[in-house]
């Protein structure tokens, strides 16, 4: 959830190109080389993408099954592409890709980075502000389990039937639901738990940001944006040691016995009552 054609194309090869991106040969006056060649780019790096889930999503999910002790049930469709409407309904966050639950699909962003760049130390890097296709698709298949494991169980799409059975905290489906997909990414790329327990809020209104990027006051009248550092990191703080010993059936419990409005801001309670529930079985 992925370098350029030469400047010079011969016309038909050029032409079919510029159909297949939307753009007929009488519009080529209205666009620039250098737009051309960004569409040609994009055109190229999504073709790359789709190459690389094609030829790698089995193995990367078998991968998975094996270290994970789990099953998946089917694969997901995989998609080159994030809608506006979904980066906007997310401020603040730089999505490098989307589950859709409905569609069980998962998107990523066009110019996702395939592999990591060495550093001059020999380390993989990544460059700033991109993503790695693998560890973004390992993420984004945990997102997938989860669904179809709630769909498996006869409790229709995951998070959908939390929403619609009863009040449930948004914060606290976010930080299950990440959280969970986290324990997928790390794992499976060596990833380590950088989260303190004393990070953890206290209060309900913590959970969301009061300064924006730039150090700014938000104006608490604005919509609230969340503090998507305690969806991710302290997600996965949250339900790592409940997953490490519990495997599939840590992932169950969280999945329908998200923290309440009162458990959200008691970490170690909430931990300490699911690992009881779970030694009780």
């Amino acid at each position: 959830m992925q370098e350029i054609h030469e400047d010079t194309i011969a016309m038909k090869q050029f032409s079919k190109i510029l159909f297949s991106v939307g753009i007929g040969i009488s519009s080529l006056s209205y666009y620039s080389v250098t737009a051309l060649q960004e569409q040609l780019q994009q055109q190229e790096s999504s073709y790359q993408i789709q190459n690389y889930v094609n030829t790698n999503l089995d193995k990367i999910i078998q991968d998975q099954e094996k270290k994970l002790n789990i099953v998946y049930q089917g694969r997901p469709i995989v998609e080159v592409g994030i809608s506006e409407e979904t980066k906007n309904a997310f401020p603040s966050l730089s999505i490098c890709g989307y589950y859709d639950s409905e569609e069980n699909s998962i998107y990523f962003k066009k110019d996702i980075t395939i592999n990591p760049l060495p550093d001059k130390d020999g380390l993989e890097i990544s460059p700033e502000n991109s993503c790695t296709i693998k560890e973004v698709l390992d993420h984004e298949l945990g997102h997938f389990y989860v669904d179809m494991l709630s769909e498996q169980l006869k409790h229709g799409s995951w998070p959908q039937t939390l929403r619609e059975n009863g009040k449930v905290d948004e914060n606290a489906i976010h930080i299950i639901g990440e959280g969970i997909a986290e324990y997928f990414g790390r794992t499976m790329n060596g990833h380590y738990d950088n989260f303190k327990d004393e990070e953890w809020p206290t209060k309900l209104e913590d959970f969301y940001m009061l300064y924006d990027q730039n150090g700014k006051k938000i104006d608490l009248e604005d919509p609230p944006i969340p503090n998507y550092r305690l969806w991710y990191q302290g997600g996965y703080h949250l339900v790592k040691p409940i997953i490490d010993e519990f495997s599939v059936n840590g992932i169950h419990y969280l999945m329908f016995h998200p923290p309440t409005e009162e458990e959200l801001i008691n970490l170690k309670e909430y931990q300490q009552k699911v690992i009881r529930q779970l030694r009780k079985k």
